[in-house]
């Protein structure tokens, strides 16, 4: 049976054809000899010619041709030439986590006054999907001569943005005013570009305060890894770098909250959802007194001018909980600068004075005769004297073949101490006693008395130095606090390749030679005798009674009243007379420290060291003052004297009326 197909006949066919064949016409299958004739309408046994229009066949592989290329052109271009934009394209129809950065906790003194809080500002930031690639080259250079951004800030900055498209990302900090009504005339300038509202930290109360509190700024690019690991920080966000807010960072941090954004394929927000709240930072309060530290801050400071110190600390305390109520350290800072003004910090960061070192607790010091109330009340605790012993004065210089290990009072030109006991020797400060119970002496020592003394040895005296907290931390909280240093032999021998003399034992006897101190290690030292009780650890943040760490008395009360009747001598018929006269009684030790190399007339440059406590029979602070290359002791109890009579006089009088 044969097959038939219908063939439709173009209009090319002649009107002719059409007569005779009509316009569709039923032709038999195997008239087609193949598919390709039939395209061109060839068919067997007719009339029907074939036609080829060449024009049209290549116009049509042209075409396909074009088209081809074009596709695989811009194939090319959007996986290759463009692949950063496309990543950042592919990624606009998702949701999307938003960080928002908590308010910071504030911080305020013991009284409630502010110390630390968070005040408005803008910042500058940018979200990378909205940038458009064609324009980022030049978005980056006109952003860093516009708003003055450091380069390496910027690079950091747009790479976390690269791999955070749509998180807004800050690049700077508290964009100032007139920066601000600037951009905003040309803001469609900067795609992508924004001002947010922001806070930054201030710090109300003065200059005083900055070593303290120390300051926040944005976590930096060591940092990171860390920091943003936690989920608790963004780009962007600030952190404790020094001080209170270093020490208490995450009490005061709070806890980031979290957005989720849906954002259309041309990148705009479709919808936010709270997912949580961010959590602002705790306020903490602190034991300080904003108007002591005042106080105490101006008197150290016109102190350095008076008496020519290069440098200057100080700390006022309750003996009796370990409240820190004041400290002091000059010359200082503005804390204030760090997210204010960039020139200021660098000059800030690079005064050879070390303006961000808290001397209080930081600054290593030779002690010189603060630390014998502590070696006077281990030798008693260890037999090596009891509280009758008597040892002469005699001679007043001791030496050891060409070396000379001389009392003050032979520097001075003065007749040597008679026989002393424990509490006589710490009231005149006598060299030559404690030389005897530290290195020992033989028992033609040229006084009336017999006075061999075996000496505490060089073992027992680090001993009595290590018990009463030198040569390591308090554990005042605060950070990067300094330990001093109690030298032994192991340690001579391994810093300097040398064996350890008894001259070494003598100078350590006095707090001289290569010992080092903080002034919050003498301070508490000063607490430790003012007492019956257990000592307290410093502490600047307020606790409750039961969160005070304390500590056992490192000796025997009965010890421990022996020499703080030598302090209580030294101020009422002793060396520290200028404290003589003060407002109420005070029981205190002063030191001269030698330090550096011999000037030209021969003489050491000192430091100026007082500590000591106030009221003896019911003292309410403890205090250290010591200034740095400050001269003689007397001028360090100078400014003491001034700040107690204020205290009892003017303070608390005014706090009670």
């Amino acid at each position: 049976m044969m097959n038939w197909k219908n063939v439709s006949l173009s209009e090319n066919i002649s009107q002719a054809e059409k007569s005779q064949y009509g316009s569709d016409k039923r032709v038999g299958e195997e008239a087609f000899t193949s598919w390709q004739e039939g395209m061109t309408r060839f068919v067997k046994g007719s009339k029907f010619k074939p036609q080829f229009n060449s024009l049209r066949f290549y116009l049509l592989v042209f075409g396909l041709f074009v088209g081809f290329m074009i596709v695989v052109g811009r194939l090319f271009f959007l996986q290759i030439v463009d692949g950063r934009e496309q990543l950042v394209l592919s990624q606009r129809n998702r949701v999307y986590v938003k960080s928002v950065i908590p308010q910071r906790g504030v911080i305020y003194d013991r009284n409630g006054v502010i110390l630390a809080r968070n005040a408005p500002a803008y910042s500058l930031g940018i979200i990378y999907s909205e940038i458009p690639s064609e324009h980022l080259v030049d978005l980056k250079e006109r952003l860093q001569d516009f708003f003055a951004i450091d380069q390496d800030d910027l690079d950091d900055g747009f790479n976390f943005a690269l791999e955070n498209p749509h998180e807004e990302v800050l690049l700077q900090k508290n964009v100032v005013h007139e920066k601000q009504v600037a951009f905003q005339v040309i803001a469609d300038e900067f795609p992508g570009v924004f001002l947010t509202q922001d806070d930054i930290r201030e710090y109300p109360q003065g200059d005083y305060l900055s070593p303290i509190l120390g300051y926040t700024g944005i976590i930096n690019s060591s940092e990171q890894e860390s920091l943003l690991n936690t989920q608790q920080y963004t780009y962007g966000s600030t952190t404790g770098k020094e001080g209170v807010e270093a020490q208490y960072e995450s009490s005061l941090q709070g806890k980031l909250g979290k957005v989720l954004v849906e954002t259309e394929a041309t990148g705009k927000v479709k919808n936010e959802l709270l997912v949580q709240e961010s959590t602002p930072g705790d306020d903490i309060t602190l034991t300080l007194d904003v108007n002591m530290e005042k106080r105490l801050g101006d008197l150290v400071g016109e102190s350095l001018t008076k008496y020519d110190a290069v440098a200057g600390s100080a700390i006022i305390m309750n003996p009796k909980d370990g409240s820190i109520l004041a400290m002091v350290s000059l010359p200082t800072y503005d804390n204030n600068i760090f997210q204010r003004d960039s020139e200021k910090v660098a000059e800030v960061l690079n005064d050879p004075r070390g303006l961000l070192v808290n001397r209080a607790i930081k600054g290593s010091y030779a002690p010189g005769s603060t630390v014998k109330p502590a070696i006077g009340a281990y030798a008693l605790q260890v037999g090596v004297i009891n509280e009758n012993t008597l040892i002469s004065g005699t001679p007043n210089v001791i030496r050891l073949g060409s070396w000379e290990f001389p009392d003050w009072t032979y520097t001075w030109g003065r007749a040597p101490h008679g026989n002393m006991d424990v509490a006589d020797a710490i009231s005149v400060s006598s060299d030559i006693f404690f030389y005897k119970i530290g290195g020992g002496f033989p028992a033609d020592c040229g006084g009336s008395e017999p006075c061999s003394i075996e000496g505490l040895g060089i073992d027992r005296l680090v001993k009595s130095l290590q018990v009463f907290g030198f040569g390591k931390a308090t554990d005042v909280d605060l950070p990067s606090e300094g330990v001093g240093l109690v030298p032994d032999p192991s340690w001579k021998l391994a810093q300097r390749g040398e064996p350890w003399f008894l001259g070494n034992t003598y100078h350590l006897s006095i707090g001289q030679g290569d010992m080092l101190a903080t002034p919050i290690q003498v301070i508490n030292l000063a607490n430790i005798v003012a007492t019956d009780s257990k000592t307290p650890t410093p502490h600047i943040r307020a606790l409750a009674q039961e969160e005070i760490i304390y500590n056992a008395k490192p000796v025997d009360l009965q010890d421990l009243h022996k020499v703080r009747e030598g302090m209580e001598l030294a101020v009422s018929d002793g060396i520290v007379y200028p404290l003589r006269a003060a407002a109420v009684k005070v029981a205190a030790k002063t030191g001269t420290a030698e330090f550096g190399t011999l000037n030209a007339k021969g003489e050491y440059d000192t430091h100026a060291w007082v500590m000591g406590y106030a009221p003896v029979d019911d003292p309410q602070i403890s205090f250290v003052f010591m200034l740095e290359s400050g001269g003689a002791s007397s001028n360090a109890a100078e400014v003491a004297k001034e700040y107690i009579d204020w205290y009892f006089k003017d303070y608390l009088k005014g706090a009670t009326e």
